[in-house]
């Protein structure tokens, strides 16, 4: 890949990062070094020796010692040699711009140590999309793989990183060793996380009030645009969390408490060493991040999946009002108090390429993309202009075999009943009755009277919760989706 993009991104005169222009002398034993780095988000910075620089993967959620976690590793651009010493902390402006430690180094071999050239053993390893290898570091050791996602892309990043089964493996959550290896010190205790920005200039409020959170208008087409940040559009519930002393809230858009529903998060909330009310999304993600809405709704029950609180806005931090201040400026106090805990997550985002944004929500199956005006106040219970989602669909031909009664203000047509047929049979895959414009209803309702029967034509009958009319499998029509579901239907 080489140190072209990691010259482009960085401005020397203001980032103590290493310029790397050192020539790399040949190593007999390759480095590693794994670096904790508390920018926008908490991350992990894992670098492997070669060819003379390291070559680079983000962990969200960081290394484990347990080889049944598959933890998401985001191939990054290549970084120079030195940089396996650089630890302090990276100045706000900067690409890149928070704390970052030495969370782990050491040295590293293919996973034959017999091999005679182990440099070529590790690029043969990466092109084929599967490295193996041993790390003798001071919290990393023993057997791991780099395995790239099967379904990515030429040009996707995405790969996982496994620890193997060996007398290393152990289900201790390592990352709990949070200090440098190096200078002892946790990665928020370098400064930059540490410093409140000046409060005095915003209202004061004395307590937490009950928030009606600000809404999205939904559009059809994503943008890019100055003065616009972009989100991703988390696929969960709506809430807003509080702390003030020992108290805790945690409820839905609709007012509707989430404690009991998902303690976690609730209980995740006292980390804050501030009096906050947040914003953000509760969702729950698999080994990949990957949000799964399925998994969510029946986490009580069979808690399948990471639970996160997403958190994307601040409201209000000890006793003073920012709803009235940027977004920017909201977004910048959160991140400098958001506590480092596995179940509260910044929400990231980036400026101006919107288009670029969704294009990565579309090629992952995520639901979409949040747009907002970097300068927009937090205006409750309004659903204007400044906010604006936009979603992704997964699109499915399926074939009508029935429809429900009208309820409500709909008429003809209650919600269309679908399937596909696997093998000869139809197999029921969901309904809906949602997207069919008024003007049409009557006219695919007279279509669908016609070609009524008194059997269902699925193989096992669907069981609606609604009257519903039977018809011949004849028709077809075009669904859009956000998931399927474990049990092959479409949401």
């Amino acid at each position: 890949m080489g140190l072209a993009k990691y010259f482009k991104k960085r401005t020397f005169s203001e980032t103590p990062e290493p310029k790397g222009v050192a020539k790399k002398a040949p190593s007999k034993k390759l480095a590693f070094v794994v670096q904790e780095h508390h920018a926008s988000r908490l991350h992990y910075d894992f670098r492997l020796e070669l060819d003379g620089v390291l070559k680079s993967w983000a962990i969200p959620k960081g290394p484990s010692l347990d080889p049944h976690e598959h933890h998401l590793a985001v191939m990054t651009e290549d970084h120079p040699f030195e940089y396996r010493t650089f630890e302090g902390v990276i100045p706000e402006g900067n690409y890149g711009a928070g704390n970052v430690i030495i969370w782990d180094q050491g040295w590293y071999e293919p996973r034959d140590e017999n091999t005679k050239d182990q440099q070529k053993a590790i690029r043969a390893g990466l092109k084929k999309g599967h490295l193996t290898f041993v790390i003798h570091g001071k919290k990393l050791k023993g057997e791991f793989a780099l395995i790239k996602l099967k379904n990515a892309e030429a040009d996707d990043k995405g790969w996982l990183l496994i620890k193997k089964g060996d007398e290393f493996a152990t289900t201790n959550d390592v990352t709990k060793q949070e200090e440098s290896v190096v200078s002892h010190k946790k990665v928020d205790e370098l400064g930059a996380h540490n410093k409140l920005p000046d409060l005095s200039v915003y209202p004061r409020v004395a307590k937490p009030w009950r928030v009606t959170p600000m809404l999205c208008t939904l559009i059809e087409d994503p943008f890019s645009r100055e003065g616009w940040l972009f989100e991703i559009k988390w696929d969960g519930y709506r809430a807003i969390g509080t702390k003030h002393k020992d108290d805790i809230e945690l409820y839905s858009r609709n007012n509707n408490s989430f404690i009991d529903k998902y303690p976690p998060v609730a209980e995740a909330m006292r980390a804050f060493r501030h009096d906050v009310i947040v914003d953000g999304e509760i969702v729950v993600v698999d080994s990949t991040g990957a949000p799964h809405f399925e998994s969510l709704q029946g986490w009580q029950t069979n808690p399948d999946g990471d639970l996160k609180y997403f958190i994307f806005d601040l409201l209000w931090v000890d006793g003073h009002d920012l709803r009235k201040a940027p977004l920017t400026e909201r977004k910048k106090i959160l991140q400098a108090i958001l506590p480092k805990h596995d179940v509260l997550q910044f929400s990231d985002d980036i400026v101006t390429k919107g288009e670029q944004l969704f294009e990565q929500m579309r090629r992952r199956n995520l639901e979409g993309m949040v747009a907002k005006k970097a300068d927009s106040p937090y205006r409750e219970g309004e659903r204007g202009a400044d906010w604006l989602k936009v979603k992704t669909h997964m699109r499915q031909e399926v074939v009508i075999g029935g429809y429900t009664e009208p309820r409500g203000g709909r008429k003809y047509i209650g919600a269309l009943i679908v399937g596909v047929y696997d093998k000869g049979k139809l197999v029921y895959t969901g309904h809906s009755g949602g997207g069919i414009p008024d003007k049409l209803r009557k006219g695919l309702h007279a279509q669908l009277a016609k070609i009524k029967r008194k059997t269902s034509p699925f193989a096992v009958e669907p069981k609606p919760n609604a009257p519903v009319h039977w018809v011949e499998p004849t028709l077809i029509c075009e669904m859009s989706f956000t998931e399927w579901t474990s049990d092959g239907s479409m949401r």
